[in-house]
Parts: structure tokens; C-alpha cells; sequence
């Protein structure tokens, strides 16, 4: 056989060993009710009227793994314990329904709808008003049951037999309920605000196509997804960190900062010299100084500085409290006369000088009032002290 011919026939047999092998296994799953024992959430732990879900569904594939599912068609079945087998999550549910077409899309106001059934976001403060019963119980057993109602209508699923009216049991406050859910699903979906939640927790919802293993037949379409929850935002730092921060870096910089001028100034050719420290000379005092020898090893660039140490301060003098006492009033003393001024500067008597003793009789003399209440008397005579 020619080479050429050889080597085609392994291209074609590689080709269709691929094209063989190319379609993906089915996947397997067993369909359970939802309850708090396996999904845990008892907001999804009632099955709705007519035979709907919640439903969890065990599947052996790792992605999938075991999940929340809606029925999508109200006039099939499931058997609970039962497996059955799924190629995927498809985009649109086949072969059944009240309404709609074959294949009939799933909307996606379903799809915002189980997203937010499925994360727990019907609890928070901007979906919980759509979910809340107002008391009502009979009809709408919670939140798992309203969300499937809510997904029959929106994919036309609620005509005929199967009417809301029918379903509920003609309860006006629960159908009520039902509508203002519908409505809000229907805006997410065409506002964008679908495609937002799809995008932060990856979303990808879409229709189980489940049917017999080994057979043909066709059994209830589930609308099921998987997602995955972002990661909380970063929190944001308190003023008083930013500060501690700010500070910290200011430290740092500064730091460096000095340790570049101690690098530079230690690559100098020369050393360099300070001044003594504020420190090194002590305070002393007026009246006594003494050097006192330096004990400790000079510093190789520093001058030597001799320190002074303090000696006791001398006690100040007290003051004289006679000194503080008001003078008296000049005005107050006696005026001398014009003779006892003239006395008082005339020569002295013979044998007697300023200043000497008193001469005799002088004492008498002296205590003899004057004019104008002075000393001496008359004209003239010799005042002794």
C-alpha cells in the first residue's frame, strides 16, 4: 500500500474515533423533595400546589454536584428516589408543557428568579418585600412554593386547568402575591438587572431535560443553575488608621532621611566636629566655679569641654522689716528758730570743739525749751549731742 494512502486512512480513523467519542456522557441524578434535612433551608422546605417544588437534586457531576430545582412544565411528573438521566443544563426545556413552544426557552426572569431563590437574596433588604406573605399560609406555603408559582407563570405554564386561580384555590390575596412577584421578575430581566446578577455571582441557569435511562421517554424538565458567591468588598479603612498610617510613613521617611545625612557625612574626608551638648555645661553659681576632671573616655570628635559642677549658693541676707516701715511725715517735726539756727553755726566756746564733750551746765542749757518748742536758749548757746 502506498504510503501516502496509509497515512490517510490513520487521519480518517483518528477523525472518526474523535467524532465517536466527542458526544458527552449523560449525567446522572436522583430527584428528592426539599427538605431541611438535605437543601437545609426551611423557606424552601413545602412543596407547592400541584405537585411543584422545591425540589434537590443529587447528580454525579462535580460542577453540578447536588442542587435546588424547579419543575419548568406543570403537566409533567418526577418520582421522588428515582434516577433519571440529563444532558446538561440546556437553554431551553423540550417535549412537554401547558404553553409555550418545542423547544420552549427558559426566560430569563426565571433565570433572576431561582438566582436569587438559590443565593439567599430574597432575604435581603431589596427583594424581601416580594416575598413576604403578610400572614398568609394557606395556598403559599413560603418562599419555595411562591418562587414556583412565580416560575409557572412566567413561563405560561398557568392556563387552563392550570390557572393560578385553579392552583391556589381561588385566593385573590395569594394570587396577588404571585403577580406582584411575576412583575418584579419581569423587570429585572428586561432593566439589565439580570444580566448584572448573572455577571457578579457567574450564573449559569438553564432547563435538566431529564429522561428515562436506556429510553426515549420524556420526563419533567427542571429549572436548575449553579453560581458562585463573590467574595465580600475590601473594607474600608477607619480615619483613624489612615492617620496611624500617615503617621508611620511620615516616621519612616524621616528616618531615612537622617540616615542618608549620617551616611553622607560619614563619607567625608575630614571628621566632623560639634558643638558640646546642651547638656554638657551644668548651671553654677555666682560666687565659686571649679573645674571637675572629666572620668569618662574623650570622644574622638568632640572637643573636650571641662564640665563645672555647682557649689552651695551662698544664704541671702534678710531684710530689715524696720526698713519697710513708712518714713515719717516731715512735716511733723519742729522747726528750728533763727537764733538756734545761729547758735548751732556759731564758733564754739573756748576749750571746746564740735563734737567734744559738753561743756558743764550744758545739759541744763540744752533741756531748756526755745522758741517754737526747740532746744538751747535765747540767742545763742552751744547744743551738746
Amino acid at each position: 500500500m502506498p504510503r501516502s494512502l496509509r497515512t490517510a486512512g490513520l487521519a480518517l480513523a483518528a477523525v472518526l474515533l474523535l467524532h465517536g467519542t466527542g458526544a458527552a456522557a449523560p449525567i446522572s441524578v436522583t430527584m428528592n423533595d426539599y427538605t431541611t434535612s438535605n437543601g437545609g433551608n426551611a423557606d424552601l422546605a413545602t412543596a407547592a400546589p400541584g405537585g411543584g417544588g422545591a425540589f434537590w437534586a443529587v447528580t454525579n457531576d462535580p460542577v453540578l454536584g447536588s442542587l435546588l430545582t424547579f419543575c419548568l412544565e406543570v403537566n409533567e411528573h418526577i418520582s421522588y428516589g428515582s434516577t433519571y438521566n440529563f444532558d446538561g443544563l440546556q437553554a431551553s426545556a423540550t417535549n412537554g408543557g401547558a404553553g409555550g413552544g418545542n423547544p420552549d426557552p427558559v426566560d430569563n426572569a426565571s433565570k433572576w428568579l431561582y438566582t436569587v431563590v438559590a443565593t439567599g437574596l430574597y432575604s435581603t433588604s431589596t427583594y424581601s418585600s416580594y416575598f413576604d406573605f403578610n400572614g398568609l399560609t394557606s395556598g403559599l406555603g413560603n418562599v419555595g412554593s411562591l418562587a414556583q408559582m412565580a416560575i409557572w407563570a412566567i413561563e405560561q405554564e398557568t392556563v387552563g386547568s392550570y390557572s393560578l386561580s385553579n392552583l391556589l384555590g381561588g385566593n385573590t390575596t395569594a394570587i396577588g402575591i404571585v403577580n406582584s412577584l411575576v412583575n418584579r421578575a419581569m423587570l429585572a430581566a428586561s432593566n439589565g438587572e439580570w444580566t448584572t446578577l448573572q455577571a457578579t455571582y457567574n450564573a449559569n441557569v438553564g432547563a435538566m431535560n431529564l429522561y428515562v435511562p436506556g429510553t426515549t421517554n420524556q420526563m419533567q424538565s427542571q429549572l436548575a443553575g449553579t453560581f458562585r458567591v463573590p467574595p465580600p468588598p475590601p473594607a474600608v479603612p477607619e480615619p483613624a488608621s489612615l492617620m496611624l498610617l500617615g503617621t508611620g510613613l511620615v516616621g519612616l521617611a524621616a528616618w531615612r532621611q537622617r540616615a542618608r545625612a549620617r551616611k553622607s557625612n560619614a563619607a567625608g574626608s575630614s571628621p566632623q566636629f560639634c558643638s558640646p551638648p546642651i547638656g554638657a555645661l551644668r548651671r553654677v553659681d555666682r560666687t565659686e566655679t571649679s573645674p571637675r576632671p572629666r572620668t569618662s573616655r574623650p570622644h574622638p570628635f568632640r572637643p573636650t569641654v571641662p564640665r563645672l559642677h555647682a557649689t552651695r549658693a551662698l544664704p541671702r541676707s534678710r531684710p530689715n522689716p524696720r526698713a519697710l516701715e513708712p518714713r515719717a511725715d516731715r512735716s511733723t517735726r519742729p522747726v528750728p528758730t533763727t537764733g538756734q539756727l545761729r547758735a548751732l553755726h556759731s564758733p564754739a566756746p573756748d576749750g571746746a570743739t564740735p563734737g567734744s564733750p559738753a561743756l558743764p551746765g550744758a545739759a541744763a542749757h540744752a533741756e531748756t525749751p526755745g522758741v517754737n518748742g526747740g532746744v538751747g536758749g535765747g540767742e545763742s548757746g552751744w547744743v551738746t549731742r
